[in-house]
C-alpha cells in the first residue's frame, strides 16, 4: 500500500505533475487535470492503476499468435515506455502495423490527436 499513499499524497500531486512533465506544454488544461485528481481519489482506483504495473512482473509466454489485424501508435518521445516495446509486440502479430509519431510522447493521442484518429480511421476502413 506504500506506492499508494505515496501517489495519493496531496491529492495526487505526483501524478498530476507526471502529466505536465511527461507531455508536450497545453496537452492537458487545469481542470482536465482536476478530473483526474478526481478519478485519482476513487476507492481502490490508485491500487487498479498500480495493479497493471505490477502484473507486468510477470510474463506469460504467448502460445498462440494474434491474428487480428493490429495498429500499434506510439510516441516517440515516450518517457515510460521505450519504442522498442511497440517492435517486439508486433512481432507476435500476424497482420501487425506500426505508426510512430516523432514529437509524440506517452499522451500521443492528446497531442496528435487529428493525427492518431486519421491513422485509426486509415486502419479501420484498410
Amino acid at each position: 500500500m506504500l506506492p499508494e499513499a505515496v501517489l495519493g499524497a496531496r491529492r495526487s500531486a505526483l501524478l498530476a505533475r507526471a502529466l505536465r512533465t511527461s507531455s508536450r506544454a497545453g496537452a492537458f488544461e487545469e481542470e482536465e487535470i482536476a478530473e483526474y485528481r478526481q478519478a485519482w481519489e476513487r476507492p481502490g482506483a490508485l491500487t487498479n492503476m498500480l495493479n497493471w504495473y505490477r502484473a507486468l512482473r510477470f510474463r506469460p509466454s504467448l502460445k498462440e499468435r494474434i491474428t487480428t489485424p493490429t495498429l500499434v501508435i506510439w510516441g516517440m518521445r515516450d518517457q515510460a515506455l521505450e519504442s522498442g516495446l511497440a517492435k517486439r509486440s508486433l512481432a507476435l502479430c500476424d497482420d501487425g502495423r506500426l505508426q510512430t509519431f516523432e514529437k509524440g510522447t506517452h499522451w500521443v493521442q492528446r497531442e496528435e490527436s487529428n493525427e492518431v484518429n486519421a491513422a485509426l480511421l486509415a486502419f479501420l476502413e484498410g
